[in-house]
């Protein structure tokens, strides 16, 4: 039996939501609002719909035109979004047909979009993020590859492969966070079903943040190969050179990607060591997350939310007995 929420944590949710994707001048609809609803504990749609229509609390910071839900003053982020999904939909061939090269690369066994690219909210200057699992111990041989191809055959588009992982390192619960599960969760797989169902087994944490998003259950319409078949090349490579050689290339190649981030991109070495390791290389170079961490607490003391968090808990628990 789902729990139906004390009204103040329902609208607390609602415009914790809402402030969320307002970072990313996003507008959401009443679905998306309750899919998107950070929240531990799933809520109906039902119970949704009545305290956006029937809340005082919610009318005094919220408006809606054309279905589209945002904060007062924020009007012009709807005709942003319905802008940004002209744009993906004039890029989303392009984007599938990258995706499928890169598939064809040796050792890779699942890519991904990520980012804001598979919600549809990308202007034309933005990269289209790629998220890619490797064969363990072939990471960086398999993304040398992937960097070659995408700077070969970019085309103007701006192609970002930007996080890795091999197959061994699937659960993402260290560092688990709003933003993390929401990256996760909206990630649009094209390629690897069987890899992408382990990454959601190991990570049911995701519901902690996002109960009503369904992770891993929904179809996904990007799919258009079920699994990611050895290609010719990695055969032909793993015939020639010994598992010994190529574990060596691949800490060599680790090893010339540490120096390539901290002597010519400038990069601190912490924060290189942080983010990469053999099996992994994640995008936190740049300060993505932390920055976006930062923005968003803002705006929750801005709401006078933060300081609810504990009495939150302390309704639940009364509610759940």
């Amino acid at each position: 039996m789902r729990t139906r929420f004390p009204r103040q944590v329902l609208e607390d949710r609602i415009l914790k939501t809402l402030l969320y994707s307002d970072m990313f001048d996003y507008p959401l609809t009443q679905d998306e609002i309750h899919e998107q609803l950070i929240t531990p504990i799933a809520e109906p749609l039902l119970n949704l719909i009545y305290a956006l229509d029937c809340s005082s609390v919610l009318k005094t910071y919220l408006d809606c035109r054309d279905g589209f839900y945002f904060f007062r003053g924020r009007s012009e982020i709807v005709d942003l979004r319905i802008k940004r999904e002209a744009v993906f939909r004039r890029h989303k061939a392009e984007a599938l047909k990258a995706a499928k090269c890169l598939s064809a690369i040796p050792f890779v066994r699942m890519v991904g979009l990520s980012g804001s690219f598979p919600m549809a909210n990308t202007d034309e200057q933005d990269d289209i993020d790629f998220f890619i699992v490797t064969e363990s111990n072939r990471l960086w041989i398999a993304r040398t590859m992937c960097i070659i191809l995408c700077r070969m055959c970019c085309r103007g588009l701006r192609l970002n492969p930007n996080i890795f992982v091999s197959n061994k390192n699937l659960d993402f619960g260290k560092g688990k966070s709003l933003l993390l599960a929401h990256d996760l969760s909206f990630m649009a797989p094209i390629f690897g079903k069987e890899v992408y169902k382990k990454i959601c087994l190991k990570n049911k944490w995701v519901e902690q943040f996002l109960a009503n998003i369904a992770f891993g259950k929904k179809e996904n319409e990007y799919w258009y190969l079920d699994s990611n078949p050895r290609h010719r090349l990695e055969k032909t490579l793993t015939f020639l050179f010994s598992d010994r050689f190529l574990s060596w290339l691949n800490q060599a190649l680790f090893a010339l990607h540490k120096r390539w981030f901290t002597l010519i991109r400038g990069y601190r070495s912490i924060d290189v060591d942080e983010a990469c390791s053999l099996n992994r290389q994640k995008s936190i170079l740049r300060g993505h997350y932390p920055k976006l961490e930062r923005l968003f607490g803002e705006k929750l003391i801005q709401f006078n939310l933060q300081h609810r968090s504990t009495e939150e808990k302390d309704q639940l628990l009364k509610k759940l007995g």
